[in-house]
């Protein structure tokens, strides 16, 4: 039996050894395609890359462009805002004119126009009375 032994475990290394020249096999076979997977892969990401990197370039252009156009239309805001409180300013200092030459003007305007109405009036009643004097008085009945 002592024969017997060592054959089994001669047969035993033999699968075993086997066994680990398949595994590596398989295992190297493996890694083979792994590496042409990565290969195809990382070929991918070189041409997304290469075409990513005009798009990049033309992006930061564009933002370069509108910062720009940014501060130009703030530069022209804070002009206009400049302008309306001109404006503004004017329009107040004219309000403020108006209001004065009003309370100046319309006290002697009003009693001018006040005084040509009762002017008007004292003439219309003076004429009439000077007219209804001249005319001969009317009968009120027929005559036949």
């Amino acid at each position: 039996m002592e024969q017997q032994l060592p054959a089994v475990l001669q047969l035993a290394l033999f699968v075993a050894s086997l066994a680990i020249v398949v595994s590596v096999l398989v295992l190297v076979s493996a890694l083979f395609r792994f590496r042409g997977q990565l290969e195809r892969l990382v070929g991918a990401v070189e041409e997304l890359k290469a075409e990513m990197k005009p798009l990049a370039h033309e992006t930061r252009a564009v933002v370069r462009q509108l910062h720009d156009l940014t501060g130009r239309a703030q530069a022209q805001w804070m002009e206009v805002e400049g302008i309306v409180g001109t404006a503004r300013h004017w329009s107040e200092r004219a309000n403020h004119l108006v209001d004065q030459i009003g309370a100046v003007v319309e006290p002697p305007v009003f009693a001018a126009t006040h005084g040509i109405r009762r002017l008007w009036s004292g003439l219309d009643v003076f004429l009439r009375v000077l007219l209804d004097r001249n005319q001969p008085p009317q009968r009120k009945g027929r005559e036949s």
